[in-house]
């Protein structure tokens, strides 16, 4: 549910927005509308028959473990050419991880997978308010859905094929407002390192972020229309939209050492944790408005990025 829900918003952006070409906008629906949600884990895991099956050339011995991994790597290759020259549609997903604490997009098929391991705890939970679940696993799904528009997603058309289906003048102006976000992450610095960030690699996943937030929020709005609102959390002094916010907030709590932490800051693509707060919040002005935040202040800047 919370996947159509957040697909319709970003429909709705596409709409609204003026920085895109009449053409490319319309391709740009027609990749949206097509694509399509792995949700927890495909059905055939259930069948004994179809498992035993699927590994009955897989042959391991219990007491050679590099021999099975070179094995298990034989196989594995075995299998994927065997699937050449076949629809995507007939084979099993081809990472059938359920276990994993983790989301994709493939532009391939211009599908996302959501694991199994994310509908629960912090994640998603079907008791709790529904502000939480948006503002957790809503904003999981709009980070996915947005990284099919970010610099390499929009490489690939509505069937996963290598199009480039962009008008110059939108990539110019996609290419600007990139910009915009690359320069606001330069800008964040980690002072017990004395270091700052590099908006330029992290530049696809504050995208991704900056845009699932957002979406998140306003799937959150379409689905609470018509219903009654929803409680606060019971010994908190917070409404359901400052809880919201905190929700997403508390998503993204982690404690790093700090070669850990410089290691992200020199080669992950991912913003530490709490950029992952700050830039898309500050960006968003729903958040200062329900906070109050001063304009100018950190958290409501009168320059704001957005992307999508």
């Amino acid at each position: 549910m919370a996947f159509q829900y957040i697909k319709n918003e970003f429909v709705g952006i596409l709409e609204r927005i003026d920085w895109m070409g009449e053409e490319t906008k319309q391709m740009a629906l027609k990749k949206v509308k097509a694509m399509d949600a792995y949700i927890a884990y495909p059905e055939q895991i259930r069948n004994h028959t179809l498992v035993d099956q699927f590994y009955e050339n897989l042959n391991l011995d219990n007491g050679e473990f590099t021999q099975n991994i070179l094995l298990l790597k034989r196989w594995n290759k075995e299998r994927d050419l065997s699937q050449y020259g076949r629809k995507t549609s007939e084979i099993w997903w081809k990472q059938t991880q359920p276990a994993i604490v983790n989301a994709f997009y493939n532009p391939l098929e211009n599908k996302i997978q959501l694991p199994a391991a994310l509908l629960q705890g912090v994640f998603f939970e079907k008791d709790r308010p529904y502000y939480l679940n948006f503002a957790s696993f809503g904003f999981l799904i709009g980070h996915e859905i947005t990284h099919g528009f970010d610099e390499r997603g929009k490489q690939f058309d509505e069937t996963g094929n290598l199009q480039d289906w962009w008008d110059n003048e939108t990539d110019s102006r996609f290419r600007k407002k990139i910009q915009c976000m690359i320069d606001q992450y330069d800008g964040y610095s980690v002072d017990e390192l004395n270091m700052t960030l590099s908006g330029d690699l992290s530049k696809g996943e504050n995208m991704a972020d900056n845009g699932g937030l957002k979406l998140a929020l306003k799937a959150y709005e379409s689905w609470a229309k018509g219903r009654p609102q929803e409680p606060p959390l019971p010994g908190l002094e917070f409404t359901p939209d400052k809880l919201f916010w905190i929700g997403a907030a508390n998503f993204w709590c982690e404690k790093q050492s700090k070669s850990a932490l410089q290691n992200q800051l020199l080669r992950d693509e991912h913003s530490p944790g709490r950029f992952r707060v700050i830039g898309p919040m500050s960006n968003i002005p729903e958040f200062s408005a329900t906070f109050n935040c001063p304009l100018g202040s950190k958290m409501n800047p009168i320059r704001k990025c957005s992307v999508w």
